[in-house]
C-alpha cells in the first residue's frame, strides 16, 4: 500500500466529518500535526531516529494528494478533486516522551485537524488525542494498551501490537510444520 493511499484512507474519515477551515480558492484547509523522532540530540549518538524514514514517505504523500490537476495530463491529487488542501506542522519529538507529550498539547493549541505519529512514547499521547477528540494514527507504536477502543477511540495504527506479531510469527510456523525442536548440532553452535 502507498503512503498516499494509506493517508487517504484515513484522511476520507477524518475529511468527511472533520471541520476544516476555510483556505484561499474556497478550499477546505485541514492541518495534520505531524509527530515524529527523525533527529537526535548533539549528545544523543544512540538515537535510531525512525521517524527519518517515515517523514519522507508522509511529505511525499502529502504533495499527492495536494497535486493541482494538470490539463490534459492528470486530474491532480484525489484531495485537490475534493476541494480540500492538507497542510502539515511538524514536531519534533527526540525519541523523548516527555517532549512526545508537551508536543501534542502544543500541536492541539495549533488547532490540528488530526495527529500522526508519535512513535515509541504513544500511550499518553492517544489519551490526549481522545480527550481532544481529534484522529491520531500512529505508524510506530506497538503499545498493547492502545487497541482499547473505549479508552482510544480516535486511535489507529499501521504497526500492530507487540502481541500481535508474536501471534502471526507461531502461526506462520505452524502451517509450515516447523515446530520440531532443533537438532542439538545447530543449537550448541547459536
Amino acid at each position: 500500500m502507498t503512503p498516499s493511499l494509506l493517508l487517504l484512507l484515513f484522511l476520507l474519515g477524518l475529511v468527511n466529518g472533520g471541520a476544516g477551515q476555510q483556505g484561499a480558492g474556497g478550499r477546505q484547509v485541514y492541518t495534520l500535526g505531524y509527530i515524529t523522532g527523525s533527529r537526535r540530540r548533539p549528545w544523543d549518538k544512540e538515537y535510531p531516529r525512525p521517524g527519518l524514514q517515515i517523514s519522507g514517505a508522509i511529505s511525499l504523500a502529502l504533495a499527492e494528494l495536494n497535486a493541482p490537476a494538470n490539463p490534459g495530463v492528470d486530474q491532480g491529487g484525489s484531495m485537490w478533486r475534493r476541494g480540500i488542501h492538507l497542510e502539515m506542522l511538524v514536531a519534533e519529538t527526540y525519541g523523548e516522551e516527555q517532549t512526545s507529550i508537551l508536543r501534542t498539547a502544543a500541536l492541539w493549541s495549533r488547532n490540528v485537524t488530526a495527529f500522526i505519529g508519535p512513535q515509541e512514547s504513544c500511550l499518553h499521547e492517544a489519551r490526549m488525542a481522545a480527550a481532544f477528540n481529534l484522529p491520531m494514527i500512529s505508524y510506530f507504536c506497538t503499545d498493547q494498551q492502545t487497541s482499547n477502543k473505549r479508552l482510544f477511540p480516535t486511535f489507529a495504527r499501521t504497526r500492530p501490537p507487540d502481541t500481535h506479531i508474536s501471534k502471526s510469527v507461531v502461526a506462520v510456523l505452524k502451517a509450515f510444520n516447523w515446530t520440531t525442536p532443533l537438532p542439538k548440532l545447530i543449537l550448541s553452535i547459536v
